[in-house]
């Protein structure tokens, strides 16, 4: 078990790949999204890409916790590698993050593709909604913690 310290500071760096993963890397995506400037394009095939793109990006993260399962599994089948605990909640935790990041690069496509500011900036709502369900909590980041010293 880590020390009261370390474990600090891995929460400290959780947070931090939080905030680079959930706040700073969406704020340069909506940046760029508003100086590109492109055609709009129409057809069918650009509707059916935005709508599917939308319904994963309503429904995707919500598997988050199926992942989670996965992982721990792995974990507890792979504890005799001398793994640590909390080096392992912080490969859970950024793999949160990249898919609740995976919604606001969704936008980017659907930008590039069909050229339409208003559809791209709808997945960034949708991305902050998932981005406060995930975000790293102390008590939650224990319970985890919890979950994987527990054998």
């Amino acid at each position: 078990m880590e020390t009261s310290e370390g474990l600090v500071k891995k929460f400290k760096l959780i947070r931090l790949m939080a905030v680079l993963m959930l706040i700073v890397a969406p704020a340069i995506y909506l940046v760029v999204a508003n100086l590109v400037l492109l055609e709009p394009k129409s057809g069918g095939e650009h509707d059916i890409m935005f709508y599917i793109l939308l319904l994963v990006a309503l429904s995707q993260p919500s598997v988050v916790p199926l992942i989670e399962r996965f992982q721990i599994g792995k974990f507890r089948h792979e504890y005799g590698t001398k793994a640590s605990p909390v080096g392992f909640l912080t490969v859970m935790f950024l793999t949160k993050f990249a898919v609740v990041e995976a919604i606001y690069i969704w936008g980017l496509v659907i930008l590039f593709v069909t050229g339409d500011l208003t559809r791209a900036l709808l997945f960034f709502p949708i991305g902050a909604i998932w981005s406060v369900v995930y975000w790293p909590r102390e008590d939650k980041m224990k319970r985890t913690l919890e979950r994987l010293e527990t054998l």
